[in-house]
Order: structure tokens, then sequence, then C-alpha cells
């Protein structure tokens, strides 16, 4: 007998083991054109020539990295709905059924009787049953626990806090993508144009190697002046092929930034235009960018809701080492007909005190003291952080400034010793390989200029940045791409002119207008599902992204000497001392956002926004804050991702 137990037992567990089941080539086949038709669907085409605030409003809408982060922050904001519930008390409803094959019937013993002591301990000839053999019952309970209410009010406002510290953090993706968008967006336009000047070069220089091998097979001249000749014009048509491959992969940085399928043909407004020979003003002294950098970032703003759930765990902590009182009360229905009441109510009052809490409650309340203290080092640690961020990339800014006017020049004089190389090669004053050499570097130091005057964009576009910066007003009348792109160059235009506006903590306690118009989708033709199966192997390039990097390690500072920038004096030069203090311990004050007021609402609290703050000499201003609704996180160097051969 046990032996065929065992043996059922085994062949039980055997025919319950798990299997791994992978997918098949099909299935993955199958995911691989699905996910293609989704991350292209729904997206407007590009009609024509790409702006810098067109490519901008794509990523807003489209980018991959942002839509993740928007999605992080719905399921936080439901994951406050559902604290929400655990306020409420439990109410649990029963229904059963219980049957037997017969009755529950027993007898009774005497246990005392007084009347009649000779009965005691007797046992009755009858047998009785108070139930009958089947009957249903039903019950609701309704059971609410006063300290379990107050712990959950407070753990529903953390929750709120934490959904605050997603929505910082997607602005920080935002703002990584405007500036990564503006980064690559001037390098692509500066690939585009230079690709335009390689072309016939690269043609200019194949003919010169013909000639080269043909002066070699023919024995003209000195044997080694032709290999040298042959040699050297070869050198040149490596350099510019390896030259032309590297640009070309500037434009697919910019199309994964914009969510665009690698590949997808489109042009470049800025490359159709000369480089711009404007430079880019940043009328702001130092101390009022720290101030708005203390203030806006996304970092400092998290922290201090961090803050603010930590001094709430304190008050839990208090809380446990309290009683409880529950309530409960219920109504009752019982259908076996023996009784003479089938349905009654009930109703309890019960106080629990766990009594261990008293010894290891002043250690979690030292806890939790601990940690709020943390929270408060951490926040004025990131406060240091990013005051070093500000000057680093104001430093950063001013060299790439004094690097373009430099490479300008540069440019320049090739351009002109390219002129009377070409009239001397027309004169047959100088070689033909003179002549190409001559209007290769001049293309080389055309590039260089371009990339610099990229540099310098991206140096400007840094700044806004590392003060936390938001790229859009606070409302929009809809979410297509144009609107979108003149909102971003409104945005972008303010900017130019020193003024900054700041998101109000309060817009995000809810979602904000502009997100809501922003993630509209546009009514546009889906992609056809098969030819989407058959570009399924460029699905995996496409949501490759440029990792986001630290701003404390984006700007490269050449050795080039401040001194010779005439328009970039250091900002304490700039105007007289602001009114806000330069210290460390002022700024830290602006962003204290941890406020000690309960409000009855268990909605998330808002922080105090900043107050206006304007410079001495009047060019930058902190506007009240305006509710904005994308953001981000710090951008990577463009030299990080520049390829090395235009590194100079």
């Amino acid at each position: 007998m046990v032996g065929a137990s065992v043996a059922i037992l085994s062949l039980a567990l055997a025919g319950c083991a798990v299997q791994t089941e992978p997918f098949s080539q099909a299935e993955h086949q199958a995911r691989a054109v699905a996910d293609l038709a989704q991350m292209f669907e729904q997206q407007e085409p590009i009609g024509g020539p790409l702006t810098l605030e067109e490519a901008v409003a794509r990523a807003l809408k489209y980018n991959l990295d942002r839509r993740l982060k928007l999605m992080e922050e719905a399921v936080s904001r439901r994951e406050v709905d559902v604290s929400e519930m655990s306020l409420l008390p439990t109410i649990a409803a029963s229904a059963g059924y219980t049957a037997r094959s017969n009755y529950d019937a027993s007898q009774s013993r005497v246990i005392k009787d007084p009347t009649n002591p000779a009965r005691e301990g007797s046992v009755g000839d009858s047998f009785s049953a108070s139930d009958e053999k089947e009957f249903g019952t039903a019950d609701l309970t309704i059971s609410w626990n006063v300290l379990d209410f107050g712990i959950s009010y407070i753990r529903a406002k953390q929750q709120a806090d934490q959904a605050l510290i997603v929505s910082e953090r997607r602005r920080q993706v935002v703002q990584t993508i405007v500036q990564d968008v503006r980064a690559a967006y001037w390098r692509a336009a500066a690939a585009e144009r230079a690709i335009q000047r390689l072309e016939p070069l690269l043609a200019d220089v194949k003919a010169a190697v013909a000639d080269a091998e043909e002066a070699v097979a023919r024995r003209v001249g000195r044997p080694l002046d032709a290999l040298t000749y042959q040699r050297d014009m070869l050198q040149a048509e490596r350099q510019l092929k390896s030259l032309r491959g590297e640009l070309q992969r500037a434009r697919t940085e910019l199309a994964t930034l914009m969510n665009v399928r690698p590949g997808t043909g489109f042009t470049i407004a800025a490359a159709d235009a000369p480089t711009p020979d404007a430079v880019l003003d940043l009328p702001a002294p130092v101390e009022d960018l720290e101030l708005a950098a203390l203030t806006n970032r996304s970092e400092v703003r998290g922290e201090s809701y961090q803050g603010r759930i930590n001094a709430r765990e304190t008050r839990v902590q208090i809380l446990r080492m309290l009683p409880g009182l529950e309530f409960s009360g219920s109504g009752n229905f019982s259908g076996n007909t023996y009784l003479l009441n089938n349905t009654w109510a009930t109703g309890g009052l019960e106080l629990t005190w766990n009594l261990l809490n008293l010894i290891s409650g002043p250690r979690n309340i030292e806890l939790a003291e601990t940690r709020e203290q943390l929270s408060d080092v951490r926040r004025q640690a990131l406060s240091m952080a990013v005051m070093s961020q500000v000057h680093i990339a104001n430093l950063a800014y001013r060299t790439a400034v004094e690097d373009y006017r430099m490479a300008d020049r540069l440019a320049d004089v090739d351009t002109a010793i390219r002129g009377q190389m070409e009239a001397a090669g027309t004169a047959r004053q100088m070689s033909r390989q003179q002549v190409i050499q001559s209007r290769i570097n001049a293309a080389l130091t055309e590039l260089r200029r371009d990339m610099a005057y990229a540099e310098m964009q991206a140096a400007w576009g840094r700044i806004f940045a590392t003060i936390g910066a938001d790229p859009l007003p606070g409302s929009l009348p809809d979410g297509d791409v144009n609107t979108v792109a003149a909102a971003v160059a409104s945005t972008f235009d303010q900017w130019q002119s020193g003024t900054i506006t700041a998101e109000d903590p309060a817009d995000l306690a809810a979602p904000g207008a502009v997100q809501a118009v922003l993630d509209e989708e546009p009514q546009v033709e889906r992609p056809d599902a098969a030819s989407a199966e058959g570009d399924a192997a460029e699905a995996a390039s496409a949501v490759a992204q440029p990792p986001a990097e630290d701003l404390a390690a984006d700007p490269v500072v050449t050795s080039a000497p401040l001194a010779a920038l005439p328009d970039a004096a250091p900002a304490e030069a700039a105007a007289p001392a602001p009114a806000a203090p330069a210290q460390a311990a002022a700024p830290v004050e602006a962003v204290e956002l941890v406020e000690a007021v309960e409000a009855v609402d268990y909605a998330p609290e808002p922080a105090t926004p900043p107050a206006p703050v304007e410079a001495s000499d009047g060019r930058i201003l902190l506007l009240e804050p305006a509710a904005a609704q994308a953001r981000a996180e710090p951008a990577p160097a463009i030299w990080a991702t520049m390829p090395r051969g235009m590194r100079f």
C-alpha cells in the first residue's frame, strides 16, 4: 500500500515538472516585425528640409527614451491611485454551503444540577442536532484599523512624492534629448556640407592617382618622384574616403534621436546654407546661472522630494509604537432552519498593541532620522556638483567660441591659399599634386570650422541643459510637429535673449496640458506589415541610443588662452554683485522643498516655486514657473561621439 502511494506521488510530481519552452524562430521573427511596425507607426513624415526646431519637436514626440520615461511616470501615477485605496476600510463578503451525509447529532452530559445532584455526570438517552444536514451561510464584514489608516495615509503621500521624482526624471530625459538633438543636428549639417565638398575633390584625387600610375608605368621622370606622387595621392584618397564614411554616421545619430528609421532620406536645412558666422551670446553672469541650476535641476528637486519622503518615514515609525484600535461590524445569514434567528448583526471593538515595537521603535526612529539627514547632505553634495557643472559648462562655452573663431580664421587663410595655388596651377607654376593638396587642406579646415561651430552650438545648449531650462512653454494649442516646432523656436529665442522659464512644481502633481497635447497621435497611414518584415534586419539599429553621460564629464576644454576671447569676459566682471549671494548656502536654500506642514488631502504637495530673480544687468530673468511638460537628463559631450578623424 505504501509502495503504491509512493509510486502515485512520484508520477504526479513527474507530471508537474516545468519544461522550458523557448520561442521558435518564426515567433521571434513575428515579434521583430511587430516591434518594427510599432516603433515607427503614427509618425508624421518629413516633408521638407529639416530645421533644428523640427528635429527637436520630432524627438520630443517620437523618441523612444522619452516614451519609456513617460510610461514609467504613468506607472508611478497609477501606483499613487492604488495607494489611495489602502485608506479605505476592509469589506469582506463571504458565502458558503455546508452538507453532511448524516446529522451532526450529539448527546448531553449533566455537569451540575442543584435541584437533583444525583443526575450529575449522567448522559441522556436521546440524541439531538442543532444543524441541518445541508444549509448555506453568508456574511458581510467591515473592519477598520485606525493605526493602519494613519500609516497608509503617510504611505500614500510618500508614493505621491515618488511620482514627483519620476516626473523630474522625465524632465531630465527631455532636456538631454534636446541637447543631444542640437549637437547631432549641427554635426549632421557639417557632415552633409563637407560631403558636398569632398565628392568633387575625391574625383580630382582619383584622376591624380590615375596620372601617377600612368607616369610610373611609362617611366616618365624620376621613378622615385613618380612613386612618391602616387603614394601621396593614394593616402589622400584613403583619408578622404575614411572621412566621408565617418561623416555619414552623423545623419544616423540624428535619425535615431528623432526615431526616424535609419536610411530614411531627408535633407538638413542648415546644410544648404553656408556655415553661420554669428557667435552665440550668453547674457548671464555665473551667479545667476548657479541660482537657476539649483532651482530647476531635476536631480536637486528630486532629492528634495526624497528628503520629504524620509521625513515622513520618521512619523511612520513613531505611529508603529502606538496601539491599534480596530472597529468591526458584520451582517450574517444562515440557511439553517433550526435556528431561531437566521439573520443577525455583530459589532466589535478591539485594541491591539505589539509591545515589541516599544523596544525596536526607538532604533527605527533613529534610522529614519539618519536617512533624513543623509538626504540633506546628499542634496547639498548635488548642489555643489551642479554649481561646478555650471562653471565647467560656462568655461566650455567660452572655449568653444574661441575655437570657432580660430577655426574660422584658419579656414579663411586656407581658402586664400587654395585660390593662389589654383591660379598658379593654371599658369603651370605649380604641380597638380600641390594644387590638389591645397584643395584638401582647404576642405579639411572648412570641416574643422563647421565642427567648431557645431561644438559651439552644443556648448551653448549645454548651458541651458545644465541649469535645467525646459524647452516647451506652458501650453500648446495642438500636438502636431509644426506646432511643437514653433513652440521650441519661441523657447530658443527666449533663451537667446536671456529669459529662462522654469516649470511650476505644482504642474508635476498631475499630467499637464502640454503633455496631453504632445502625446496626441496624428492620423497617418500605418506602415505595411509586409514591407516591415522585409526590413526586419534594420530594426536593431533603430533602437540604438547614444548613452547618457553625466554633465560633469561633458565639456572638453582646450588649452587655448581665455584672454584671447574679447567678448567672453569673466562672469565676475560682467556686472556688479547680483542680488543673490554667490555662496553655496543661499542657492541651497532656494531649492529647499521639504515642508513641515501636512495637508489634509493626500495628493502630492507642490513645492514652493522660486521667486523671480533678475540679474543686475537685466539681461537674464528667472520667471515665475510655468507649466511645461517635457523633461530630461544631461547630454553626452560632442567630442565623445565625434569620429576620431574629426577631433582637432
